[in-house]
């Protein structure tokens, strides 16, 4: 992180307004827990035309709106992600979260297992499911497939340390 900071100068040589450094402070500003800097950053280079189909940003102020637990916002960015890229598993595994929040299992099985068809390979929503499968709905058998799933040798190394955790 300390040296993203330091970085930070040369990406902003391409002037404050530039995607990419808006995309770098506010990821920076999220990871500080400055959310309304962010949301404000974020808000103001999305109304820009040339900016309006950047998911990148989109994505960045869903985690904004979650930090401020402004879930029907959140849902609304992450769903106007999906009307760009339909298959976006990201976007639906963050959908998926969304529901885990609040305490809606079945939708976020169906959000997880949505992304699984668009993206075989994601493996943090097989974690996820594994968990709904294992944890609410107590099905040891679709547990099982779920975790042989995500925890398969050539899917562990896209798992963070969090998600192999709760995997394993």
């Amino acid at each position: 992180l300390a040296e993203a900071r330091q970085q930070l100068e040369n990406i902003e040589l391409l002037g404050a307004k530039h995607p990419e450094v808006v995309k770098a402070r506010a990821g920076l500003a999220l990871t500080d827990r400055s959310t309304d800097d962010a949301l404000g950053r974020l808000g103001d280079a999305l109304a820009r035309s040339e900016n309006a189909d950047d998911v990148e940003l989109a994505f960045l102020r869903a985690e904004g709106f979650v930090q401020k637990n402004q879930l029907p916002q959140a849902r609304s960015e992450l769903e106007a992600i999906l009307k760009k890229k339909p298959d976006s598993a990201r976007a639906l595994h963050a959908l998926g979260n969304l529901h885990q929040m609040q305490k809606e299992a079945d939708l976020a099985a169906g959000r997880y297992e949505e992304a699984l068809k668009a993206d075989p390979e994601h493996a943090s929503s097989a974690v996820e499911l594994a968990a709904i499968e294992l944890l609410i709905r107590k099905d040891l058998t679709k547990g099982q497939v779920a975790i042989d799933q995500a925890l398969a040798d050539d899917r562990r190394d896209k798992l963070g340390p969090a998600e192999l955790g709760k995997g394993l």
